[in-house]
């Protein structure tokens, strides 16, 4: 009899382990699942937030709001007839750009500003457009940064003619993306 308490507490702990195990795997996997999801959602901005927190889960916490976030926003593609009006719109400015570049840049960022809107951001905080443009369209963040912070300096009248020719360029990059063949629409499907 003794030894079939033995083989009992055996069976019992070769259970647990093997519990223990498979709860290990499928968090990982869960964890793996996640970090695959952020990535295609979020593209070069998940390595921005892995420089920016120092640490993978951080990074990723701060990542699963924005994920929220975008959720509650209701974010979507522009239709065909938007994508062509904005576009025509883009052009008129664009076509002012040798003439008059600072206009042209305040003109570009509100024309930047109502596209957002028509895909569902609501923000009109100059800051939250920076972060919204980084959860809708995280893969021209980089460049609206940068035309961004010359339009700040333009406003202080800090930035060189160059600057601001190189700014329109930076929105033209802008606009190509988020008026050509948007990525949107798949990057939220397989993110969800």
């Amino acid at each position: 009899m003794p030894n079939l308490g033995l083989y009992v507490w055996a069976v019992v702990a070769v259970a647990a382990a093997a519990l223990i195990l498979l709860s290990v795997a499928i968090t990982a996997s869960a964890r793996r699942r996640r970090t695959e999801q952020l990535q295609i959602l979020f593209g070069p901005e998940y390595e921005r937030a892995l420089r920016l927190y120092d640490d993978k889960e951080r990074a990723e916490d701060a990542l699963g709001s924005r994920r929220k976030r975008l959720e509650e926003l209701g974010v979507h593609e522009l239709n065909p007839a938007e994508r062509d009006r904005y576009l025509l719109e883009w052009m008129n400015i664009r076509a002012a750009a040798p003439n008059d570049p600072v206009s042209t840049l305040n003109r570009a960022d509100k024309l930047l500003a109502e596209i957002m809107r028509a895909e569902g951001s609501r923000t009109v905080d100059p800051l939250e457009h920076r972060l919204d443009i980084a959860l809708i369209h995280p893969m021209i963040a980089e460049e609206y940064r940068a035309a961004s912070d010359v339009i700040d300096r333009l406003n202080m009248r800090l930035a060189s003619p160059e600057e601001c020719r190189r700014a329109v360029i930076r929105f033209s990059n802008i606009f190509d993306s988020l008026l050509g063949e948007s990525d949107l629409g798949e990057r939220l499907r397989k993110a969800s």
